[in-house]
């Protein structure tokens, strides 16, 4: 393949990870974000639900060490489509399990978080390969805007997906609370058809050659050792600590909202879709903000606001279930914000510090510390709140204001503790101050254009993604 040839390959290819990601986004948007909904429909106890949220990020994370010796096997390409094909079928079976406890036969929660564990563990497998893959068609000059554009395009189809499945299911609740579950087997066989339709895009997609080198592999023992050591290892490790403290009250806002705030699931959905707006308009922003003041700085800001969202769930105790569904529907967009900016700046600056042939042992090895340290804030935060239950305070929020307290603190462990590395020029604090004034008041300008003429832009999207 010539150079010019190449180039309008790796230019189509990502064009075409769009467009997958979409579908990605539009499978999770109907699938994986209702899970949760579905099992509290089924009168599952706080237990259970962080069993629910555990179980498959676990059982995930540990089978990315098989998915790194399926690379060395196999073309990442084939174990990608693999892995969504068996997806898809999960996903299907999802759909058949809810719609057989709609006709009143009685299924155990049980095969919910077994079915659900499988299709997670089948998306962890190929997750290296993936990674590894979607890394090479990128040039790392255009990480952030890359990236910023790819996640932006497919939170935006997240949206609907999200809006569509609650619709769906507080219409089948609307004579008889227990047709709902014909909902949730609607809006999961349609996560099923999306994720067959990334399988036909992901055919499209060039990779390019990879041939796996043994003097890049590295044990687990040996990451371990290796983790106080350099930047790397700093970030996985106070990374782990904040999602340990995130999970000890994250799996139980639904179960709060639904439960004791007693939301419809139309409510549930512009809660979800309030943190995906935030997302779709931060990411072009962080991914801006990166380009001038690099990865790390942006993760830094983004680490020190993510305790905000938690503390501010706390004060629904004091309000009625109107107020409280008001009040939380900003405090959702911050978190999307936030999260959005977390996620981008890591992502990226993992691409930037981590070499390309050790990228997808990184990335497994590194994921099976966050599963293990969701696995704990999850068992914690259950534990916490069967005994708080007597407690004046709702008991939720008394974990979510725990799990604040926490936030902030590991997220200053972050700010104080990374350094960017060597090679990186540094800049002095005054002239990140100036950059940021002027970045904000520039960005500011564009954004009022821009929000005039986002039906436009989404036009311009749409049929982008249709040519």
């Amino acid at each position: 393949m010539d150079k010019q040839n190449k180039v309008d390959t790796l230019k189509k290819s990502r064009s075409n990870s769009i467009k997958e990601n979409i579908y990605a986004n539009l499978a999770v948007g109907f699938g994986d974000y209702y899970i949760s909904p579905c099992a509290i429909a089924l009168k599952t106890t706080p237990f259970w639900l962080g069993i629910l949220n555990s179980m498959p990020t676990i059982g995930g994370s540990l089978v990315q060490l098989l998915g790194n010796y399926f690379i060395k096997k196999s073309s990442r390409k084939k174990i990608v489509i693999i892995a969504i094909a068996f997806q898809t079928f999960l996903f299907f079976l999802i759909s058949l399990l809810s719609y057989l406890i709609f006709i009143n036969l009685n299924f155990s929660f049980h095969y919910l978080i077994i079915l659900f564990t499988l299709y997670v563990i089948a998306g962890s497998v190929a997750a290296p390969a993936f990674i590894s893959w979607l890394g090479d068609l990128v040039d790392t000059k255009q990480l952030a805007d890359y990236f910023g554009l790819r996640n932006s395009i497919g939170v935006a189809f997240n949206i609907i997906a999200v809006i569509f499945g609650g619709l769906i299911l507080d219409f089948f609740k609307l004579n008889n609370e227990s047709n709902v579950f014909f909902g949730f087997a609607l809006i999961f066989l349609l996560a099923s058809i999306f994720h067959l339709i990334r399988i036909k895009i992901m055919k499209n997609i060039y990779e390019p050659s990879f041939q796996p080198q043994e003097e890049s592999y590295f044990s687990f023992y040996q990451f371990i050792k290796r983790l106080p050591r350099g930047i790397f290892g700093k970030l996985v490790i106070i990374s782990a600590l904040i999602i340990f403290a995130s999970n000890i009250s994250g799996p139980y806002y639904n179960l709060y909202i639904f439960r004791d705030l007693k939301f419809s699931y139309s409510q549930f959905l512009i809660l979800q879709v309030s943190a995906t707006i935030g997302s779709f308009l931060a990411f072009f922003f962080w991914a801006k903000l990166s380009n001038h003041l690099g990865h790390l700085k942006v993760l830094k800001i983004n680490t020190f606001f993510i305790f905000l969202p938690a503390i501010l769930w706390y004060f629904t105790i004091y309000m009625d279930s109107v107020m409280a569904f008001i009040f939380l529907i900003p405090v959702q967009f911050l978190g999307g914000i936030f999260w959005a900016g977390f996620g981008l700046a890591s992502g990226n600056f993992f691409y930037t510090i981590v070499s390309r042939q050790k990228r997808n042992l990184c990335f497994a090895y590194s994921n099976i510390i966050y599963a293990l340290a969701i696995v704990l804030g999850s068992i914690i935060g259950s534990y916490l709140i069967e005994i708080w239950e007597d407690a004046k305070i709702n008991s939720i929020m008394l974990v979510s204001l725990f799990s604040s307290f926490l936030r902030f603190i590991f997220a200053l462990l972050l700010i104080i503790l990374l350094k960017e590395p060597a090679s990186i020029k540094k800049i002095t604090i005054s002239d990140e101050i100036q950059q940021i004034k002027r970045f904000i008041v520039m960005e500011t300008k564009i954004f009022i254009n821009e929000i005039f003429s986002l039906p436009l832009l989404i036009k311009k999207i749409i049929r982008k993604v249709k040519s």
